[in-house]
Order: structure tokens, then sequence, then C-alpha cells
């Protein structure tokens, strides 16, 4: 029982724990490299790194939206 359904449900559960703690370091980069007296664009760049390839958007779609909102 351990081995099809413990182990199983730990490893969804580590799962989800690692993509919401991502969210964190992803704003905690960002908020680091403003910190350190990077330009906002490029705190940006860093927070933007930080996170998963899949959740990321791109680098044009990134330009785009900060150029519409400033």
């Amino acid at each position: 029982m351990a081995y099809g359904f413990v182990n199983p449900l730990v490893g969804l559960l580590e799962q989800r724990l690692a993509e919401s703690t991502k969210y964190l370091q992803s704003i905690k980069a960002g908020l680091i490299a403003s910190m350190n007296g990077y330009a906002p664009s490029t705190a940006v760049e860093f927070a933007r790194k930080a996170m998963f390839s899949s959740d990321r958007p791109e680098f044009s779609e990134l330009e785009k939206h900060l150029k519409e909102n400033r």
C-alpha cells in the first residue's frame, strides 16, 4: 500500500510545494536585484529567469506589457 498509494501522493505533494515556492522565489529574486541597485527592467529580468520555463513569459511579451503600463 505504501508503494502504490503513499509514495505517489508524497511525490505529488512535493511537486505542488515546489511549484508554489517557485513563485515566491521569483519575487525574492526581483526584490534582491532591486535592492542591489539594478535597474528595474533588469530586476524584472532576474525575477523572470527564476520562474519555470513553462510559466515564464517571453521577453517580447514582457517588453510589450511594460511599455503599455508606463
